[in-house]
C-alpha cells in the first residue's frame, strides 16, 4: 500500500472570424452573454483523405487481470501506460506491454480502491484517480510511491486539469446552485468554485445523464466541452467563459428525449453518441469518437423479453462488446469549420488519457480476444492521410 504524505503537487484557441448567429449562455449568476454559433461542414476538397489506424502497443492480461468494466488506461509523458485491473490494483506497463509493476489494492482507505473507473494525468506526470463507488478522486505523486490527496467528489464524468491544482469538470453536482448546469471549475480541495451551462434554463428539466460532456485541452487558456447526444463542441475559457460554439446538423443522433439516451441493442442497432473528444497534437485538428450499432448488428435472442430500457454494456463488455459497436473518427478544422476526415472502423474504440499537453498525439484503446486465450488491449493511433492540415488551433 502506498503511503500517505500530505503534499500539494501541481496537476494540472481561438477561432478565425466566423459568420455566425448569437447564443445565450446561463450561467450560476445569471449573467447572459451572446456568442457565436459556427455551421461545421464537410470539406468539399478532401475527396481522397482517408482515415489510417496504427497499433503501437498491446498489453495482454498475462500477468495483471484487465478490468473491463469500465477499460481504464493512461499514459504518462515517457511513454508508460497506466491500465486499471480487478481489486482495486492498477497495473504499469512499459511501451512493449510488459508488467513493470501494480500499485493499489482493494479497500476504502489512502491509496486503495473500491472502483477504479478513470486515470487522469496530470502536470508532471501526477496520476488523478476517479473511484465512483467511493465518490473519490486520489492524487498520486509522479513517482507512483504515495498519496498526496483525496478529495470526495459526488459525480464526474471527466477533468481538464490545471497548472494551480484546480481543475474543470463535467457532470451533476447535487446542489442547488449548480443543479442543471454541465461545467463546473472546482478547487484542488474538492470545492466548487463556479458553475456554468451553454444550454438554456429548460436545459435543468432534462434528465442528469444529458449533463455529460467530454472535456479536452486546447491549449493554456481554453477547453471544448462536447455533450454526447448532440454534434455540437463549445470552446470556453478556463475561467468558465463561453467563447463559441461549433454545430452541425446531422441525423445521426436520438431525440433529446429522456426515453431513446440509452442504447437497445435487443431492438434496434444503437444511435450514434459521442463518445471522446481530443486536440490532434500541434497539427490543428479535433478529433471527435462517436459509437453507433455495429454495421453487422442482429438483436439479440437473449435480450428479446426485456422491457424498457436495455444498455448495450449489458450485452458484453471487453471483446465481446466490440460485435456491437462500431466507431467513427472524425478530423475536424475549428478554424475553417471543416470537417476533414471520416472513418468508420468495428469494435469500440476508447480514449486513452494523457498528461495536458498540446504537442500529444490523441490515442485509443480497444480490448480484443487473443488467439490463445485471454484479453489484451491495443493501443492505437488514428492518421488523416490525403491532405495537409493547414491551421494551429491559436
Amino acid at each position: 500500500m502506498m503511503r500517505y504524505r500530505c503534499n500539494i503537487w501541481a496537476m494540472l484557441f481561438c477561432a478565425g472570424n466566423l459568420c455566425a448567429s448569437p447564443l445565450t449562455m446561463e450561467s450560476q449568476d445569471n449573467q447572459a452573454a451572446a456568442v457565436p454559433v459556427v455551421q461545421l461542414r464537410s470539406n468539399p476538397t478532401c475527396g481522397t483523405c482517408r482515415v489510417r489506424s496504427t497499433i503501437i502497443a498491446t498489453i495482454p492480461d498475462d500477468a495483471f487481470e484487465i478490468e473491463t468494466v469500465p477499460v481504464v488506461v493512461a499514459r504518462n509523458s515517457r511513454g508508460l501506460y497506466l491500465v486499471g485491473g480487478k481489486n482495486g490494483r492498477l497495473g504499469l506497463f512499459d511501451e512493449r506491454g510488459t508488467l513493470l509493476r501494480t500499485l493499489g489494492r482493494q479497500g476504502g482507505g489512502p491509496g486503495e480502491f473500491r472502483s477504479i473507473t478513470r486515470v487522469y494525468l496530470g502536470f508532471q506526470d501526477s496520476v488523478i484517480v476517479y473511484d465512483m463507488f467511493a465518490r473519490r478522486m486520489t492524487v498520486i505523486d509522479p513517482g507512483l510511491t504515495h498519496v498526496v490527496r483525496t478529495t470526495n467528489f459526488f459525480d464526474h464524468r471527466g477533468i481538464v486539469p490545471l497548472q494551480n491544482g484546480t481543475y474543470v469538470t463535467s457532470g451533476s453536482l447535487p446542489t442547488l446552485r449548480t443543479s442543471g448546469l454541465s461545467i463546473h471549475l472546482v478547487s484542488a480541495q474538492g470545492a466548487v468554485l463556479k458553475s456554468a451551462s451553454a444550454d438554456s434554463a429548460a436545459f435543468r428539466r432534462q434528465p442528469e445523464r444529458m449533463l455529460g460532456r467530454s472535456l479536452s485541452r486546447v491549449n493554456e487558456s481554453s477547453f471544448i466541452a462536447a455533450p454526447m447526444h448532440r454534434y455540437r463542441f463549445e470552446l470556453w475559457s478556463f475561467d468558465l467563459k463561453l467563447q463559441r460554439v461549433f454545430e452541425r446538423t446531422v441525423d445521426w443522433f436520438p431525440p433529446l428525449s429522456d426515453d431513446q439516451l440509452l442504447d437497445v441493442p435487443s431492438r434496434t442497432p444503437l444511435p450514434m453518441q459521442l463518445l471522446s473528444v481530443s486536440g490532434s497534437g500541434n497539427n490543428g485538428m479535433l478529433i471527435a469518437v462517436l459509437f453507433s450499432g455495429s454495421s453487422s448488428f442482429r438483436p439479440d435472442p437473449a435480450l428479446a423479453g426485456r422491457k424498457g430500457e436495455v444498455s448495450v454494456r449489458e450485452s458484453g463488455s471487453g471483446p465481446s462488446l466490440n460485435k456491437y459497436v462500431d466507431t467513427t473518427i472524425e478530423f475536424i478544422e475549428l478554424k475553417t469549420a471543416l470537417v476533414t476526415g471520416t472513418g468508420r472502423f468495428p469494435g469500440f474504440y476508447g480514449p486513452v488519457y494523457q498528461p495536458p499537453s498540446g504537442s500529444l498525439t490523441p490515442l485509443y484503446y480497444i480490448v480484443r480476444e487473443r488467439a490463445g486465450g485471454g484479453e489484451a488491449i491495443e493501443i492505437v493511433r488514428f492518421d488523416l492521410e490525403g491532405q495537409k492540415t493547414r491551421n494551429h488551433l491559436r
